[in-house]
């Protein structure tokens, strides 16, 4: 997990060079944006250009399986928080 611009354009770098060589690794690193203060349901934004990814199904920068959306908020929320103010 990567918690700034700057180091999410860097984990995709790293995350490149790593694995088990099965599988593209980045085929699992999704963008969003966490906001503190707004609340579980409103701190996470799904968006982020690393998102448009037309050869899995997701052609704009939001997140747009209801799973992988799912499964970011719950990362999200068990590692960051779920929105509380700081």
């Amino acid at each position: 997990m990567a918690l700034a611009a700057e180091v999410k354009s860097q984990e995709g770098k790293v995350r490149r060079t790593e694995g088990d060589g099965r599988r593209d690794p980045i085929a699992d690193l999704w963008g969003a944006n966490y906001y503190p203060g707004l609340g579980a349901s409103q701190c996470i934004e799904f968006t982020a250009l690393i998102n448009i990814r037309p050869a899995q199904g997701n052609r704009s920068m939001e997140i747009q399986d209801a799973g992988t959306r799912n499964a970011v908020g719950e990362i999200v929320h068990a590692l960051v928080g779920a929105g509380e103010p700081l």
